[in-house]
């Protein structure tokens, strides 16, 4: 049982955000909190009184997410910095003098900005790609709180059970 708690902890967290996001696109106008600790509680009392805690601890199952995490993170910075760096080039490209697309101006009078844009989009540097980063920051981040809060509930738990157990 101690080997399928990771198993079950993702899958609990998918459907807990895919419940939260659906909480939150049915009331858009009103907060709306939302807490589940008893998955949690439910676990601890079993690796309590199954005395799986041993098992369970061996798995390393903390360490091994928080590693995880770390990676994911210095993977999006990466992104992040790669999409700064080519939009800074290109915006002193633009700056120097345009861009062998700047021959396709509607009007002389149109302003940098749109040329800017233009070429963005067209170098693949886009809005859509931006979107997309930010989007994964967010889900990310999402993910992050939701398994630091697991862990915190997981490990606040066994400190109760453990302790009413030696009572």
């Amino acid at each position: 049982f101690a080997m399928l708690i990771p198993a079950l902890c993702l899958n609990w967290l998918e459907v807990l955000q895919r419940g939260k996001e659906m909480m939150h696109k049915q009331n858009l106008t009103s907060d709306v909190y939302f807490v589940d600790d008893g998955f949690a509680l439910g676990v601890a009392f079993v690796l309590s009184s199954c005395d799986l805690y041993p098992l369970f601890d061996s798995l390393h199952w903390f360490a091994a997410i928080n590693h995880k995490q770390d990676a994911d993170e210095k993977q999006l910075r990466d992104t992040k910095a790669k999409q700064e760096e080519r939009e800074r080039r290109l915006a002193q490209a633009n700056k120097k003098g345009g861009t062998i697309f700047s021959f396709a101006r509607t009007s002389p009078m149109e302003d940098e900005t749109t040329t800017a844009t233009r070429s963005t989009s067209e170098d693949g540097v886009g809005e859509d790609e931006r979107e997309a980063l930010s989007l994964s920051w967010k889900m990310f981040e999402s993910r992050k709180r939701e398994m630091r809060s697991l862990f915190c509930t997981l490990q606040c738990s066994r400190s109760l059970l453990l302790g009413s157990l030696r009572s």
